[in-house]
């Protein structure tokens, strides 16, 4: 058997799971695997296959088989790795996709060569590819793995989801507090409808890839049943609570005098850029250098912020384009400083809210929990607490007591003008009376 340092250089590497990993040389037209099992010897094999997809199913049987020679049980598929060349060996049947889990993988192995690949732009795409695998490992493949196929029912949604629902063991969480890091055990939270919504379409959209492929029958394709929860029914003490002037110059003031970690500074900046623009979270989080536009007219300079929508189960929005407050010019600032200062080259694809190591930040809601609870501050009586949501809440507020229209509020939000009045249209008649007094 040929060393890895033997068989030249590597063109491709996919690594599929712990000890099973897909490449491919510059001269060679077909998928080689590297399949290592504790207490077997390491298999380097062709597959003898160009398609990644059926390649994938093949390291996959050697991997499963090395597995059960190492439990000492019978390998069940008899397919001989003795030579480095196996082209010989048929095409596996298309009997062989006999359980959702030969399905769940096949098309696990395409999303994550998807996930390889770039677009026309240069940039690799949304990581909702890799995301969608993850689910496939952790979530599907353990309860829906084993089931055959033509004995999955719409039932077996409801199952699903009780299983999903009691998986709360305790998982390692690591924190970044202060420039320390720090290891803790939490219980795993129990997952919310949107989460469970997206891990079925997951595997609705296997099974699409599978019919796709021809190894399901259009006919034959499982169903699922959908999923249902209590409706709750927002009323009108649960309004989305806003930042008064007060409140707001009061979180203004806390940013700046906390601002001695690089962190610190970081949460403060996107506080103000979400405080300008109105974005959403994920939106703010997701912002690169090249979706920053000047806008100067002949009384005031800002900038037009360039969103691009964010996936999170299904898109929450399209694109689309954002005239931000002015004062959005000078976190923007503050941010190339702070980025000029660890001599990063701030590349036009590059994210703006990035931690230390230039790794994308995942939320801020724990840090913005903190600085609620240390300033004490609280909504109206009836409101729910605040949430960063408050930050976009707050600039509608603003914009619509300023005497904006709705609709022209509406399209820099990315909502709705019946959305617009019934979370924020309250505040209008409680701080300007003279709108509805006759002149």
């Amino acid at each position: 058997m040929p060393k890895m340092s033997d068989m030249g250089p590597i063109e491709r590497r996919i690594n599929v799971r712990p000890g099973l990993t897909l490449y491919r040389r510059p001269k060679s037209s077909v998928w080689w695997m590297d399949v290592g099992v504790r207490g077997t010897r390491r298999v380097r094999a062709s597959t003898g296959e160009e398609d990644v997809v059926r390649a994938g199913s093949r390291a996959w049987q050697c991997w499963e088989r090395q597995r059960r020679i190492s439990l000492g049980l019978p390998p069940e598929e008899a397919v001989a790795f003795e030579s480095p060349k196996i082209e010989a060996v048929p095409p596996p049947p298309v009997q062989v996709y006999r359980t959702v889990g030969d399905v769940l993988r096949a098309y696990r192995m395409y999303l994550l060569t998807h996930a390889e690949q770039l677009d026309s732009s240069g940039r690799k795409p949304s990581p909702a590819a890799l995301i969608n695998s993850g689910i496939i490992a952790n979530y599907l493949l353990p309860w829906w793995g084993p089931k055959s196929l033509n004995e999955v029912q719409e039932s077996d949604t409801s199952a699903w989801k009780a299983w999903r629902e009691e998986q709360t063991t305790p998982i390692p969480v690591m924190m970044n507090r202060r420039g320390k890091v720090a290891t803790y055990v939490r219980n795993r939270s129990k997952p919310k409808p949107p989460t469970l919504v997206r891990e079925r379409a997951v595997l609705l959209m296997a099974f699409a890839y599978g019919v796709q492929a021809g190894w399901i029958k259009r006919a034959e394709r499982p169903r699922l049943a959908p999923l249902w929860w209590p409706v709750s029914v927002r009323t009108e003490s649960d309004r989305r609570p806003a930042f008064t002037k007060h409140q707001k110059n009061k979180v203004l003031s806390y940013l700046r005098e906390r601002r001695s970690t690089w962190h610190e500074k970081l949460f403060g900046l996107f506080v103000r850029v979400m405080f300008a623009s109105g974005l959403r979270p994920g939106e703010a989080l997701a912002l690169r250098w090249s979706d920053l536009r000047d806008v100067r007219t002949t009384k005031v300079a800002t900038l037009m912020v360039v969103v691009r929508g964010v996936t999170s189960g299904a898109k929450k929005t399209g694109s689309r384009k954002v005239i931000a407050l002015p004062e959005v010019m000078g976190a923007v600032k503050e941010l190339r400083k702070l980025h000029t200062s660890m001599k990063w080259p701030m590349e036009r694809d590059d994210l703006l809210f990035v931690s230390k190591a230039k790794a994308p930040i995942a939320t801020f809601h724990d840090d913005f929990r903190a600085m609620i609870s240390a300033l004490d501050l609280r909504p109206d009586i009836g409101e729910i607490g605040f949430t960063l949501y408050s930050c976009r809440h707050t600039y509608a507020t603003l914009l619509l007591d300023a005497g904006l229209e709705a609709l022209h509020i509406a399209r820099n939000m990315g909502t709705s003008v019946r959305m617009i009045d019934k979370h924020y249209g309250q505040s209008d008649f409680e701080k300007t009376p003279e709108l509805v007094i006759p002149m």
